[in-house]
């Protein structure tokens, strides 16, 4: 005879969810005292879509128990169901923000995938933004993370920050909004999404590692022949002199894992406001000692230098890609601006 409700494979989630679900207040409130509040959201969010769950489904995700709930008749989550057990088994300072996201289904994807994200990433990030954006983007994140971040700020930043934050009552639904898809296009999307498949991006990587003036000169020869492809291709690359476009979070962040005898000879070739960047963000004494160690290494060949700073390049990418900082150039930034 079959069931009268067909079976399906179920998440690791669900079946969490499941076992709390039939766990109920009592016997689940322990638990639920040790998740963290990212878990504690995930778990309510999957416990209210679970719907009617037939009894044999529940005896077999929790076959541990060894029939100890072959009495109950099934389960049914829902989100009365949800809301009830985080409002009974969570004190009201957690269960409120859990309660709220649970709530709003349609901003959970972007709340939850920017809390998955490096704190480094997400500071570096922030850094070029207005505080006010900052503050409501950190009033939302757990408190956590959001004195992760705020440790990586520059301390009078994060200072207007957090007064900013002490003001907040309410935040206008289309402007949580327009920040919402703000972050999912120009932080989450890049940091999390699948791999690339742009063509051009491949390309700019490529020129990435080449020589820089032949890589000058193999664009402008493209851009007569297909001005808006090469256009794309220069846009995606991230080039030596583009460090000047970052933050001095991201380079301070850099400058930890540089080899400085590397740094030193692709600051050689820099002009002098890339090289007095890179110094700002040292202390007094090993930006002089940088700087000696450049005036006394004498003349050196133009190769060597775009070597080195094709190799300072390969290393930012790299932290990238490990989530370490972002070399993502604000929209801002990437503009010409005149007075």
């Amino acid at each position: 005879m079959k069931p009268s409700h067909s079976l399906k494979p179920a998440s690791g989630i669900d079946r969490a969810a499941l076992v709390l679900l039939a766990l109920g207040e009592s016997h689940g409130a322990p638990i639920w005292k040790e998740l963290s509040d990212e878990e504690a959201a995930a778990l309510s969010k999957a416990m209210a879509r679970l719907g009617s769950v037939d009894r044999t489904f529940v005896d077999a995700a929790l076959d541990l128990f060894e029939g100890e709930l072959s009495a109950a008749s099934g389960l049914a989550g829902t989100m009365k169901t949800a809301e009830a057990l985080v409002s009974t088994v969570l004190p009201q300072e957690r269960a409120a923000p859990i309660l709220e996201r649970l709530r709003a289904p349609e901003t959970i994807a972007v709340w939850d995938r920017l809390a998955a994200l490096s704190d480094q990433v997400l500071a570096d990030y922030l850094a070029g933004e207005h505080a006010q954006t900052v503050a409501v983007i950190l009033s939302r994140l757990a408190a956590q993370q959001s004195a992760a971040v705020l440790a990586r700020l520059e301390p009078e930043f994060a200072l207007d920050c957090l007064e900013r934050m002490t003001a907040i009552d309410s935040v206008d639904p289309a402007v949580l909004s327009a920040i919402e898809t703000t972050l999912e296009t120009h932080l989450v999307a890049p940091n999390t999404g699948p791999a690339r498949t742009d063509p051009s991006e491949r390309i700019a990587d490529i020129f990435n590692v080449i020589d820089k003036r032949a890589a000058e000169t193999l664009l402008e020869r493209w851009r007569g022949n297909d001005a808006e492809t090469a256009d794309k291709v220069r846009s995606l690359m991230f080039t030596f002199d583009d460090f000047i476009r970052l933050s001095p979070a991201v380079l301070q962040t850099l400058m930890r894992d540089l080899d400085k005898d590397l740094l030193a000879l692709a600051l050689k070739g820099a002009n002098e406001e890339l090289r007095r960047f890179f110094l700002d963000q040292m202390s007094m004494r090993a930006a002089r000692m940088l700087e000696d160690q450049m005036m006394t290494s004498g003349r050196v060949r133009l190769r060597d230098v775009q070597g080195a700073q094709a190799k300072v390049v390969a290393v930012a990418r790299q932290m990238e890609a490990r989530g370490e900082l972002s070399l993502r150039i604000a929209a801002d930034d990437a503009e010409e601006m005149v007075e």
